[in-house]
């Protein structure tokens, strides 16, 4: 074929199928603007005006770099109701946004690269200037739509969870949930049963607060009431309360190790504890909402500074928002009056702190942690109808905190009226500390701080537990009345005659001086210092 012909048959050719086609536009690979966890992740408004999160909040500290998630051109760079941020729109047609930012690196019209600094963060943003909200917020728009920004990420944020490294990206979590617990009885007093709680339960927290924990008496730690990887929070997200005080850290408070001992303290010098904790977080994370958590005597700890000592309008303390406590003994405790009067009586007493000491000398593990001569068993020592610790609910409704107290079914040490301190408190499956183990604590500690409603409460369910109470305080008080007090005096110094004058003195008084008062041992004939006569 001549050149000529070649070239009429290219000519042609090109005419019929035209130029080859532009390839398409690749998809960009999208990646985090900054490697911190998620503080709140997005929540899908009902209607494009409802309720909801428009996007994710990521861990970031002011001064840290953001990147750009992936390569396009911004859009826009500058202030939005007195705060900077920037847009970028990518070659997909998705326009990604990032704020609030302390300084910005870009300009509207720059083309930037995947991992390019934009600019660094505040480390907050938020409407309210006072306590705006923690952290990065990053969002990813289609259209006028708003989507999931960790959908867009080939590979899992990095976060904790509860099936190891990743594991969860997007909207679709890879644990599943707790089944809901329905609450009311069975067989109509028994608490409908939960099983304990040993797989996986929530992949994210219920909120972006920080959940602080306060173990109660006589532990030793500091161990966290629940188990926080159970309700889906990661390190920073959730620190425990201990008894010796903490270090502060760039991330919090460093709490210090404390043995039973140590928890042998009065509620003020616990709460001034709380509050230095309390000061610590705030000073890490600015103005990050707290959740509190606490059992037995730690929910008194956490409600007793709430009311005597927290000032909501110090912004050197973190705003408090939630408050749970389980099995705290707000109206005192049966167990509690029992252990003080036989610590009081001088048998019985004497015997059981002997044996106390004793096996804590052999070295017997725990032996020593719980003093009958403690602060606590004092505090909490009380008859129900005598003084009772102080608190004061109207005071935590004055701050506006929201409150649940929690009672176990079958606990013998905290009854259910006890545990409430405004009516009866929600009656969860399980005893004293076994109540914590159950999946029916999570699913409703998680439920309440992820504003949901809590299971269905049954009033039959818990009068076990408060008959027990109510039965160990009348037991405390008869050991406190004067003739079993006497009796047992008198046993002690192992004095028989004096025996019969302590039962004597109380049931049959002998000569009275007039004045309506006890006895003159001078003249009773059954007075210790008096003397024989012979029996006729």
């Amino acid at each position: 074929m001549s050149r000529l012909s070649l070239a009429l048959v290219v000519l042609v050719l090109t005419g019929l199928v035209g130029p080859p086609p532009t390839p398409a536009a690749a998809v960009p690979a999208y990646e985090a603007p900054v490697p911190g966890a998620v503080l709140r992740p997005f929540i899908e408004p009902a209607h494009p005006y409802g309720p909801g999160h428009r996007g994710v909040d990521l861990v970031a500290r002011r001064g840290d770099p953001v990147h750009a998630a992936a390569g396009g051109e911004v859009t826009f760079a500058g202030s939005v109701a007195g705060s900077r941020w920037v847009s970028v729109r990518h070659g997909d047609g998705i326009v990604t946004s990032y704020g609030a930012l302390d300084a910005v690196h870009v300009r509207a019209g720059d083309v930037v690269t995947r991992g390019e600094a934009i600019g660094t963060a505040t480390g907050s943003h938020g409407d309210d200037v006072l306590r705006p909200e923690p952290g990065l917020h990053w969002s990813a728009r289609r259209g006028e739509t708003y989507i999931d920004p960790l959908g867009l990420l080939d590979a899992p944020l990095p976060r904790p969870t509860l099936v190891g490294p990743g594991g969860w990206a997007g909207t679709h979590p890879t644990v599943e949930p707790f089944e809901p617990y329905p609450g009311g009885a069975r067989l109509f007093i028994m608490a409908t049963p939960s099983r304990v709680a040993e797989r996986p339960g929530y992949a994210r927290p219920p909120n972006h607060h920080h959940l602080l924990q306060v173990p109660g008496y006589g532990t030793e730690g500091p161990h966290p009431v629940l188990d926080p990887d159970k309700l889906g929070y990661g390190p920073d997200d959730t620190s425990v309360f201990s008894y010796r005080g903490c270090d502060p850290t760039p991330d919090g408070c460093d709490p210090r190790p404390y043995g039973g001992q140590d928890t042998d303290l009065s509620i003020d010098e616990a709460a001034a504890l709380l509050e230095a904790q309390l000061r610590a977080l705030q000073a890490a994370q600015p103005h990050r909402p707290v959740d509190l958590l606490g059992h037995s005597m730690g929910g008194d700890v956490i409600t007793h500074y709430l009311t005597y000592h927290h000032d909501p309008t110090d912004l050197g303390l973190p705003p408090v928002v939630n408050l749970i406590s389980a099995g705290t003994p707000h109206g005192g405790s049966g167990t509690a009056s029992l252990l003080r009067g036989i610590g009081d009586n001088p048998i019985s007493g004497n015997i059981l702190e002997l044996g106390r000491l004793g096996a804590d000398a052999f070295g017997l593990e725990g032996a020593g942690r719980v003093s009958l001569g403690s602060q606590p068993l004092e505090r909490y020592g009380v008859p129900v109808w005598g003084d009772r610790p102080a608190r004061d609910p109207d005071r935590l409704a004055e701050l506006g905190i929201r409150v649940l107290e929690i009672a176990g079914s079958r606990d013998l040490v905290v009854g259910r009226i006890d545990a409430g301190s405004v009516g009866d408190a929600l009656v969860l499956p399980g005893g004293h500390s076994s109540v914590l183990e159950t999946e029916a604590m999570y699913e409703t500690v998680y439920r309440f701080l992820d504003d949901q409603p809590l299971p269905a409460h049954d009033r039959r369910v818990g009068w076990g537990s408060d008959a027990a109470s109510d039965a160990t305080r009348t037991l405390a008080t008869l050991l406190e009345l004067d003739p079993v007090r006497g009796v047992t005096k008198a046993l002690a110094k192992g004095d028989g005659r004096r025996v019969v004058w302590e039962i004597a003195k109380e049931v049959a008084p002998g000569p009275s001086s007039g004045t309506g008062g006890p006895p003159d041992t001078a003249e009773h004939p059954m007075a210790p210092d008096a003397a024989l006569t012979p029996v006729s």
